[in-house]
């Protein structure tokens, strides 16, 4: 997945997983960078099933990279 984004009005309302759990039905497995300052997308993706696979620091801070794998 490249970016996933929810407009701050609709945060908590459960937009977010309606969506990622549509690519998820769509894709199964899925994979993601997330960036290690972004503390609520971290929660959100954890909470969503994902797992932090590695940390890369980068000029930007770092990010992690993640990974759902759908339950067979």
């Amino acid at each position: 997945m490249h970016h996933l984004y929810v407009a701050t009005e609709y945060q908590g309302q459960g937009v977010g997983s309606m969506l990622l759990n549509g690519a998820k039905m769509k894709y199964g497995n899925l994979s993601l960078k997330c960036m290690v300052q972004n503390q609520k997308a971290l929660n959100f993706y954890l909470s969503q099933g994902f797992e932090i696979v590695s940390q890369v620091d980068d000029e930007l801070g770092g990010y992690y990279y993640m990974s759902f794998v759908a339950q067979t």
